[in-house]
């Protein structure tokens, strides 16, 4: 479902429309000119410091979408770890590393080899915004949530 069905379904839904507007306005200009210029084969590192400031300023204006952030944090620092899979086309996580992360608190074997990068956090964390929001609304449509 597209942000703008979101906003016919229901009065409620008109504002997690909104947010999912908002979002995609404040920072889809700034993501569409950086993949311009990469095309193009050039770096402007004003832009890219604007895409991630805008990203991070709408993250901390929402919990759900800041969750969003740190978990995609999270995924961009695991999924090209050697060994690292997908399950239905979504990375997924090992119990064990999040075991060595957050109980034991270390970093998995190898942290240093596997590549960790800036975009990787933002689509990472643009997916998980986008499946948040969707289920919000739907669970807000349906009555469950309010």
């Amino acid at each position: 479902m597209s942000c703008f069905e979101a906003i016919k379904l229901s009065s409620t839904s008109v504002s997690r429309g909104a947010v999912c507007l908002s979002s995609i306005a404040r920072v889809g200009p700034r993501l569409f000119e950086k993949v311009r210029n990469q095309l193009h084969g050039t770096n402007e590192t004003v832009e890219e410091r604007d895409l991630y400031e805008s990203l991070t300023k709408g993250l901390g204006t929402n919990n759900l979408q800041g969750s969003a952030g740190e978990f995609g944090l999270l995924l961009a620092f695991l999924e090209h770890k050697p060994g690292a899979v997908e399950v239905d086309g979504e990375p997924a996580v090992s119990v064990e590393d999040l075991t060595a992360m957050f109980k034991e608190k270390r970093l998995p074997d190898g942290w240093e080899t596997w590549p960790k990068t800036k975009a990787s956090w933002v689509a990472n964390t643009a997916a998980l915004i986008v499946a948040a929001d969707k289920e919000h609304l739907r669970l807000t449509t349906q009555g469950w949530l309010k």
